[in-house]
């Protein structure tokens, strides 16, 4: 059972106001989260008090602290919490003297209506009875606010750093450095005669390794980890857990934890950055959004955090994010996301930029670039990369390309400053010639292919690379330059080519070098968005 919308008033600073009607139904502030639901707003500014709401609906004794202290008899304090199987939990306070709270608790069903009231004393103990109405709702709430291995079980630990153990620098299966060098396994014949001193030779752990596969990280009966690293495959190194690098116990301890908890949880996470690289941040997103989803767990996530990349909800694995946001007083659903960065006092241009921009001459180069990389994407069977945060286009404008520059020259608009992971598409046109010849805009398209990752198309525009029948239909060739024979604009022309063409192999023409060209794109953009 997940939660659908989560209605508020007057809750310690949020939505507090003394002059409300109390016949009003807490309507105002009003949110609906999502599969992954990310938190975040200043210290003080209420984020706890939001996480809060959520562990009320599974534990009572949060209610004895989650109400304003001193709140006046025309204050309204009160919540109410919506699930995706109609029911609806709502408490409401009332204040009978200093320190003590009349609690009007309901469980609205399909089936009717379960209420009580009891006076409650802040910060003391639930009476059973409001516990025993919360209970009904048999809400699956998970709350993790450590940033280690605590609350999981060792062996989940273990096989979450294991399963990225190749991400993980220096263990393993972490690639080697250039320049690093590794001892090698000895060389061993397995046919030879066991008389061979070679064997003899090997201790026995030695030749168990030969044998068999092995984790990067175990645990010994001592309680030490035993950890091999890249450099060293037949020599393993006995720690402590204490000496795992901080962020390392971070990373596995939430995964371990959230492998470990019931199918259909909601699950309260607090500032999972904590010792996180942004590498590695970036990482743990992409599990929490397939762990979030994954059918056999169907989990919900309410995240709080300060860490600018999660709040870029584009960057998740998912769609189904929600982001909101508290200032104090006030929780909102953001939407626009350089209202978020102001509020964090971060930059847009800070975390909210694609992670390389592609050059293009127009918009309509741009639509075609883009189905060709979501068509190819498809024929490898792979996640195509998202569009304004893998990558963006900016457009140039035709000759206005001889303003830009890739190395820094003085006067000219630097492609790099813009952003420092750049890929130039340009036309060929008729008046590109070789670069030691004389000449205006060939000049400029012979720099850039010297300077930066470039493509120039192997006829007169992109449009030349169009199928034959469908290139014929809209387009005409003239005196060797590409022309536009219909009334429909290039614009229209490329929507039309992105409706009627859904495979790669027949959405280009034959003999050019499309497929090798967007191949490269692709693993441009793939190289910009490495973990």
């Amino acid at each position: 059972m997940h939660i659908t919308s989560i209605a508020f008033e007057g809750l310690r600073k949020l939505r507090l106001n003394h002059n409300k009607e109390k016949s009003r139904a807490p309507t105002l502030s009003a949110l609906a989260p999502k599969r992954i639901n990310v938190i975040i707003g200043p210290n003080g500014g209420g984020k706890s008090t939001i996480v809060d709401i959520i562990r009320c609906c599974s534990d009572s004794q949060v209610l004895t602290h989650i109400s304003r202290e001193n709140i006046g008899s025309s204050t309204r304090s009160t919540f109410a919490v919506e699930f995706n199987d109609r029911r609806r939990f709502d408490v409401q306070f009332t204040i009978r003297k200093p320190q003590v709270y009349a609690v009007e608790m309901k469980v609205k069903g399909p089936y009717g209506i379960s209420a009580l009231t009891h006076d409650i004393i802040e910060h003391g103990t639930v009476p059973e009875t409001l516990s025993t109405l919360t209970t009904t709702l048999n809400l699956k709430v998970c709350v993790r606010t450590h940033h280690d291995e605590r609350d999981t079980s060792l062996p989940a630990f273990i096989a979450a750093l294991n399963a990225e153990a190749s991400r993980l620098v220096g263990l393993l299966a972490y690639p080697l450095h250039p320049r690093q060098s590794s001892m090698d396994r000895p060389d061993f014949d397995p046919d030879a005669d066991s008389s061979n001193d070679t064997r003899d030779e090997i201790d026995e752990e030695a030749q168990w390794l030969l044998d068999n596969p092995w984790p990067a990280i175990s645990i010994t009966d001592e309680g030490l980890l035993k950890v091999f690293f890249n450099d060293d495959q037949m020599q393993p190194n006995f720690l402590p857990m204490t000496l795992l690098p901080s962020g390392w116990r971070a990373f596995g301890g939430l995964l371990g934890w959230l492998a470990e908890v019931p199918h259909g949880s909601i699950c309260v996470i607090e500032e999972p950055e904590t010792h996180l690289h942004p590498t590695l941040l970036r990482l743990l997103m992409r599990r929490l959004g397939e762990m979030a989803s994954d059918p056999q767990r169907q989990l919900q996530l309410f995240i709080t955090t300060h860490a600018p990349a999660m709040i870029d909800v584009r960057a998740w694995a998912i769609e189904d994010v929600a982001l909101f946001e508290v200032d104090g007083f006030e929780a909102r659903d953001l939407t626009e996301q350089s209202h978020v960065l102001s509020l964090l006092g971060v930059r847009p241009s800070d975390v909210s930029q694609a992670n390389g921009v592609i050059w293009v001459e127009g918009a309509s180069d741009k639509l075609y670039l883009l189905h060709w990389i979501d068509l190819l994407s498809q024929k490898n069977k792979t996640a195509a990369p998202k569009e304004n945060h893998d990558y963006a286009f900016l457009p140039y404008g035709g000759s206005m390309l001889k303003h830009y520059s890739a190395n820094h020259e003085a006067g000219l608009i630097d492609m790099f400053r813009i952003n420092r992971n750049s890929f130039v598409v340009m036309d060929r046109d008729l008046d590109f010639l070789d670069a030691s010849k004389p000449g205006g805009t060939e000049l400029t398209k012979s720099r850039f292919l010297k300077d930066v990752a470039s493509w120039l198309t192997q006829e007169y525009t992109m449009e030349s690379y169009l199928p034959t029948a469908f290139f014929e239909r809209y387009f005409s060739i003239v005196d060797g330059r590409v022309v536009k024979d219909s009334g429909y604009s290039k614009t229209d022309i490329a929507e039309f080519f992105r409706e009627e063409y859904q495979t790669f192999d027949h959405s280009f023409k034959p003999g050019t070098d499309l497929p090798e060209r967007i191949s490269e794109l692709l693993a441009t953009i793939n190289q910009w968005n490495q973990l």
